[in-house]
């Protein structure tokens, strides 16, 4: 008998502590079900470019003589910065005004360097000017090797034709963007490649929401505050 009720106390210890694992899984898989992982939280945008639909934008690349930057730098970012507000931004390709159009009307005007960029932007049909001032750039070849250093630095801004007034950043006059890289091995070409890819990417980033864990680049020297990586 006493075998018997020991049995049955052990058997009940059991099934009460399956229970209550079953039910702390539960309760803990749910709140993971419920809680954003670090791939799906995103820093929400500064100005969410894709609402302004039917909206024109020229992106207006100032590349001063001063600078020692090769030519090509200007189109190359351009054209880049056009395709990531395409592909990350939600653009569609049919409201941005292409670089070949921007280049042909500046080759047409010679007084293309003292009209504003609310003018150039209404020359060409532009609703808004995506503008970069670029103030900061260097490439050095490293001692002995075929490696380069490189970086890039500018000023971006967003502005409306109609107005000539500035939309983005809210706050300050500019956002400042800087990328740059210690060693690029495949050559100056590449090398002058990637810093336009990281300074486009580094601008357009604040147009859409970013997922979180794809914000800071490894080429960004930019300096952005790390309060927004807090949860």
């Amino acid at each position: 008998m006493k075998q018997k009720q020991s049995s049955n106390f052990f058997y009940a210890v059991t099934v009460i502590l399956c229970v209550g694992f079953i039910f702390c899984f539960g309760c803990g898989l749910i709140a993971n079900m419920g809680t954003e992982s670090p791939r799906e939280k995103k820093i929400p945008a500064e100005f969410k470019l894709a609402d302004k639909k039917g909206k024109k934008i020229l992106v207006l690349v100032n590349q001063p003589v001063w600078l020692g930057a090769p030519p090509v730098l200007r189109g190359e970012l351009a054209d880049m910065i056009n395709r990531r507000l395409v592909e990350n931004a939600k653009i569609n390709s049919g409201s941005i005004i292409d670089y070949k159009t921007l280049s042909d009307f500046r080759s047409k005007r010679v007084d293309f360097s003292m009209m504003s960029e609310a003018q150039v932007g209404k020359a060409l049909g532009a609703d808004l000017v995506l503008l970069l001032v670029l103030d900061g750039y260097t490439m050095n070849k490293l001692a002995d090797t075929d490696y380069y250093k490189g970086s890039l630095e500018g000023q971006a801004g967003l502005i409306e034709v109609e107005t000539d007034k500035k939309l983005w950043p809210e706050k300050d006059s500019s956002r400042v963007v800087r990328v740059g890289f210690e060693v690029e091995v495949r050559g100056a070409e590449i090398a002058l490649s990637r810093l336009a890819n990281s300074m486009a990417y580094c601008v357009t980033r604040y147009f859409y929401d970013c997922p979180k864990d794809k914000f800071k680049i490894a080429d960004d020297r930019s300096g952005v505050a790390w309060e927004i990586w807090n949860d």
